[in-house]
């Protein structure tokens, strides 16, 4: 799988253990590294069975697919991002249970924000710009550009820059429809 696949399944691995208490300290449920890229793996056998790495073989167990040293690699890029982007943060509770570090995760209450928005998150950027595709199938190319530009700036707290660049995408598609209402006009009056 490549990386934007692996990032959308993290999002939604995540998503899953958003569902689960603070408090769990054992079983699959609980909030570290390891049993989040279990989730990813599960997930990623869900969505292809025939990985190139399956593991299906006992029935009490639910089968996942490991990752390949790629795929292991876009994961952790992914983890990095979300960290850097503020979603999750390292770490379960402040206490002296030796939760409060790696590798244990938590979301953050700005990550519970993202989450609970539901599909169209600018976190998962491949998903987000194929959703805008498929809501707007003439989506102009230069609109498309700053878009992309705009997600990008959003995605390494650049939030500045990000507004400009969706303001430069906004002014692009105003333009578009002043263009198009002009020759509507002429095209009236002759």
């Amino acid at each position: 799988m490549e990386l934007e696949e692996i990032r959308q399944l993290t999002i939604e691995g995540i998503k899953i253990f958003n569902g689960y208490s603070d408090d769990t300290t054992n079983g699959p449920e609980m909030k570290q590294m390891m049993q989040l890229k279990r989730k990813v793996e599960e997930l990623i056998y869900q969505r292809n069975p025939q990985h190139i790495n399956p593991h299906n073989q006992y029935s009490n167990q639910i089968p996942y697919a490991t990752m390949d040293k790629k795929e292991q690699k876009y994961f952790l890029e992914c983890i990095h991002c979300l960290l850097i982007q503020g979603v999750i943060m390292w770490g379960k509770e402040a206490e002296l249970g030796g939760t409060d570090f790696y590798p244990w995760f938590s979301i953050t209450s700005y990550g519970k924000k993202v989450l609970a928005k539901g599909n169209i998150i600018p976190h998962d950027s491949h998903n987000y710009l194929a959703r805008l595709r498929e809501k707007i199938p003439k989506l102009d190319e230069i609109v498309l550009v700053y878009v992309e530009e705009s997600l990008q700036c959003f995605l390494n707290n650049n939030y500045f820059a990000s507004a400009v660049m969706l303001g430069v995408a906004s002014e692009a598609a105003f333009n578009q429809l002043f263009t198009a209402f002009k020759n509507s006009r002429l095209h009236l009056i002759q």
